[in-house]
């Protein structure tokens, strides 16, 4: 038979031990992870945008590497669609 299952530390003291330990590890320069999106495919780099500043900023540029306005213009919906796209760019 089994004996009873121990018991796991307080959510707390697990939280207050996992900062100490990202504490002791050091900061990486923003230089070195800017090199390091640059090697992470765009799809993937997408997934990982919310990890730290670089990312973010390497998602958002490759993501909005170029906009096409052209598709909405072909009517009159679209054109005031691309107005307004327009606008908030300002």
């Amino acid at each position: 038979m089994l004996g009873p299952l121990p018991q796991s530390p307080p959510l707390s003291d697990s939280v207050n031990e996992a900062k100490n330990e990202a504490k002791k590890l050091p900061d990486i320069p923003c230089e070195i992870w800017i090199l390091i999106a640059q090697l992470i495919p765009d799809h993937v780099l997408w997934d990982l945008r919310s990890l730290n500043s670089a990312f973010f900023q390497a998602a958002m540029d490759s993501r909005y590497r170029e906009i096409s306005l052209f598709d909405a213009c072909l009517d009159e919906k679209g054109w005031t669609k691309t107005l307004e796209y327009w606008e908030r760019l300002r």
